[in-house]
């Protein structure tokens, strides 16, 4: 997942100027979102991007915890893969999955 959000990184900065700063979230428990909620507080802006589908995801926790923490109005938006079953034949996969098409519209849609 962290290939597809660095390929789709080139392509946001050369199309909207944006410079994204990409927080890893390798630790689930206890979640420190120190680093991201400082992020937040600065840009106005939190986008998150998860493998899994997005209803009850990880996604949603973090963005939860980071409106809780600032008590402020940012811009956020989320994406995920199809709330669907993975399918065995890689070229339906790749369409189901987050993919970088589906991040850099999110984004774009966020701004419009």
């Amino acid at each position: 997942m962290v290939d597809t959000v660095l390929d789709s990184i080139e392509e946001i900065f050369f199309e909207l100027d944006l410079k994204p700063e990409i927080f890893v979230l390798s630790q689930i428990h206890p979640l420190n979102l120190e680093h991201v909620i400082k992020s937040v507080q600065l840009t106005k802006k939190l986008y998150t991007v998860e493998e899994d589908s997005a209803f009850a995801g990880f996604g949603a926790e973090v963005t939860a915890q980071v409106c809780e923490a600032l008590k402020g109005e940012f811009v956020c938006a989320r994406v995920a893969s199809l709330p669907v079953a993975i399918a065995s034949a890689k070229s339906l996969e790749s369409e189901i999955l987050t993919n970088k098409n589906q991040i850099i519209k999110m984004i774009k849609d966020s701004l419009s």
